[in-house]
This record gives C-alpha cells, structure tokens and sequence, in this order.
C-alpha cells in the first residue's frame, strides 16, 4: 500500500515538475500541488524528486549576468533611470520580482531576436501574476490574494 501510494506520488511531482519545464524546486512544486489541492509534505517531494533524479534549473548560478544584461539594454537603446537615492525598502518588491524573471523566465531559454525574449517576458508576467503562488501571499496567486483583499473592502 505505502509503495503503492508513493508511485502516486512521485508520478504527482514528476507531471508537476515537467509541466514547469523542471524550473522549480521542491518548495515551489508544493505549492503548485497545494493549487491544484494536493497537500504533501515538502521533505516528501524533495526525497522523491531526489529518488527520481530531478534537480531544478533555478538554483544554478549564473556569472556576469549583469554585464549580458547590461549590453542588452544598450543594444535596443534602454536607459536606466533613477529620480532620486534609493532606498531598499522603495523598489523591493520589484527586485524580487526581476529576480523571479530572469532566472525563472529569461536564463533557462536562449532568444534569438528582441521579439522572441519580449514574448517570453509578456508570457511570465501572466504566468507570475495568475498562475505562480507565492509563500508570503498566503500560498495564492498575486490576483487571488488582490481578489481576496478587494472582496474583505481593503480597495
């Protein structure tokens, strides 16, 4: 029975991590499986995602990712801007977030034109905002916890 239930499981986090493109880790696969009302363990799924062999690509470090990036906004003629001295708490959630883009959305694929890395982004920001839970938003997806905010009069 228990080997039983375990070959359940592990066909549950293998579907779960492939239909992310085995860019998440145990932790976010947990929470995919919560969203779809499924509730394991996290140790669980890190013990057979080990068992089966999955690593995620997200915890691979990338070097000089600055200075590509950098180059990039030069070539399509970006500029940064900055109003005033920054203060870490100003901006927080949007580093989190270009975090979130680059190594889960932009460094896993290779683009060949301007295009192609703007639909990719386009696709990610839609993904991120309706589909990606989030720990700190009480394991729901940034519209669900707006939705829930807006529903108790928050808005």
């Amino acid at each position: 029975m228990k080997k039983e239930k375990n070959q359940t499981d592990k066909q549950l986090v293998r579907n779960t991590f492939e239909r992310y493109n085995g860019i998440y880790g145990y932790r976010q696969i947990q929470l995919f499986l919560y969203q779809d009302c499924v509730w394991m363990n996290h140790k669980k799924i890190l013990r057979l995602m080990q068992d089966m062999g999955l690593r995620s690509k997200t915890r691979r470090k990338y070097r000089n990712c600055n200075r590509t990036w950098n180059f990039g906004e030069r070539a399509v003629g970006a500029q940064i801007s900055m109003s005033r001295r920054g203060n870490c708490y100003d901006n927080v959630s949007m580093e989190s977030f270009f975090s979130h883009l680059k190594v889960e959305g932009l460094y896993p694929y290779n683009f060949r034109t301007v295009e192609e890395a703007q639909m990719r982004i386009e696709s990610y920001i839609y993904f991120y905002n309706n589909s990606r839970p989030q720990r700190k938003l009480n394991k729901l997806t940034p519209v669900q916890y707006r939705n829930q905010l807006v529903g108790r009069g928050y808005f």
